[in-house]
Formats: C-alpha cells, sequence, structure tokens
C-alpha cells in the first residue's frame, strides 16, 4: 500500500463553502466573546493565572508546567496598556484563547479537507468541535489549554505535507518547532515529539520511495530542534530567573511544579 502523493486540495472547496467557512467562524467568534467567563468556578486556576499576570514578577511569569503562558499573556497584556487599557489581565487573557480556538477550528477544517473528506463534511467537524462543551469552555475562559492547539493542529498539517511530498530539512525544522512551542506552552505535550516520531515511522512504512536514511536524518532533526529549543528554554528560565545552580536544582524546580499538578 502507498500514500498518494497529490497536492493540498484546497483549491477544491469552492466559493460558497468559503463563504459558509467565515460565517461560520464569525458566529463562533460572537458566541465566544458573549460568552466569557466571569467567576471561573469551573477552571478555577484561570484566577491563579489572571493574578500572576497582573503581578508581573518574572517568577510568575515562568511556571514549569506551562513555561510560556504567562509570559506570553504578559507581553499582550503590556500591548494592551500601551493603547490605553486600563484593565486586568483578565480580558486579554481570555481574547488569547478566543483567537486561538477561532484558529485551532479554521486549521482543523482545513485538515479535514486536505485528507480529501467532502466541504459539507468539514464544515460539520468546524461547527461540532466549536460547539463541544470543553473547548466552547476553555475558548472563553484564561486557561492554559487552548494557546498550544494550533501548533498541534500544525504538526498534523507537516506530517500530512511529509507523507505526500518530498522529504525536505525544512519540514522537519517546522514540525519540531511546533512540537518545541506546544510543550513550552503546556507541558504534557511533551508526549507529542513521541507520537511524530511514531508516525514518521508509519510515513516511511507507506513510502517505498523513502529510504532508511532519510528518515533517520529527519527524525533525528525532529527531535534535536524540539528537544534543542524545550531543553535551552527551561534551563535558561531555571538559571537566569530562578537561580538554579545545579542539574538537581533544576529538575527539583520542574519536579515540585509537576507534582503540584498545576
Amino acid at each position: 500500500m502507498s500514500i498518494q502523493r497529490t497536492r493540498p486540495a484546497l483549491h477544491s472547496i469552492d466559493p460558497a463553502g468559503w463563504v459558509w467557512v467565515g460565517l461560520l467562524l464569525l458566529a463562533f467568534a460572537a458566541l465566544f466573546f458573549s460568552t466569557l467567563a466571569v467567576n471561573h468556578s469551573e477552571a478555577e486556576d484561570s484566577i491563579a493565572y489572571i493574578l500572576e499576570v497582573g503581578d508581573g514578577h518574572l517568577q510568575c511569569l515562568f511556571h514549569p508546567n506551562h513555561l510560556l503562558f504567562n509570559s506570553f499573556n504578559r507581553v499582550v497584556y503590556n500591548l494592551w496598556l500601551l493603547i490605553g487599557y486600563r484593565g486586568s489581565p483578565e480580558l486579554p487573557m481570555q481574547v488569547n484563547n478566543v483567537l486561538a480556538g477561532m484558529l485551532t477550528l479554521l486549521l482543523t477544517f482545513l485538515l479535514a479537507i486536505r485528507l480529501g473528506v467532502q466541504t459539507q463534511y468539514a464544515i460539520a467537524c468546524l461547527g461540532a468541535i466549536g460547539v463541544s462543551y470543553g473547548f466552547w469552555w476553555y475558548s472563553v475562559e484564561a486557561e492554559t489549554y487552548l494557546l498550544p492547539l494550533p501548533f498541534l493542529i500544525l504538526c498534523a498539517h507537516r506530517l500530512l505535507t511529509l507523507a505526500t511530498e518530498t522529504f525536505r530539512a525544512r519540514y522537519f525544522i517546522e514540525l519540531g518547532f511546533c512540537v518545541a512551542l506546544a510543550t513550552l506552552l503546556h507541558q504534557m505535550h511533551a508526549l507529542l515529539l513521541l507520537v511524530v516520531l511514531i508516525s514518521l515511522i508509519r510515513i516511511w512504512r507507506f513510502r517505498p520511495d523513502i529510504r532508511l536514511p532519510a528518515l533517520l536524518r529527519g527524525s533525528t532533526l525532529v527531535a534535536t530542534v524540539a528537544v534543542g529549543i524545550t531543553a535551552i528554554t527551561y534551563l535558561a528560565v531555571a538559571v537566569l530567573v530562578f537561580d538554579c545552580d545545579t542539574v538537581a536544582e533544576v529538575l527539583g524546580w520542574g519536579g515540585g511544579a509537576t507534582q503540584s499538578g498545576r
């Protein structure tokens, strides 16, 4: 069995399909912005994140479980302050999640089209995800789960490219970069690298035109980029922000936060 090597089928979407996608995304934007969480009772960690981003102290902005989440939101919050906003970080953080949710929906739709799903069913898939309880809820919160999702879907897009086109170093670098960003936004996505490597093996098995050395070079490049970016970022924060002097202290910093479960 071999995978048919074709270009992405985005050209197969007729103008009416794009209109429906645009209208649906606008409808979800209106829905999400009109239902932004107020009391955070079912996502209580949001309160802590809002307070930490508002505090702005460096050690509040880098939590090992989601290393770049607070710091990214602080950068966005500073931009809001720069243009005259005077409120708490709550609204900017929720807007970030709404935008991440919208981007995730669009990328999922495009992925379905690339996989050969008919336009109407891809649109139905977009709609079903958008109204699902968990996706809707966390799209209107100040939680950590939405921001990494576009990078997960981009990984799927890049894997599909590798399954249908010539292996190029650029594709593996982009794949490793997306894995690293997803992991830095939430540590639980560290396992994504394993999924990616297994997927590359599966792609290789169904592509007789790809030799084993090409697979090994690509897999090594993905792992090097993903692990390298993630490890360097964690080490820099541990040393420069938390004054860790030894490997044991770095591991203790990360491990202690993992045990806290937040």
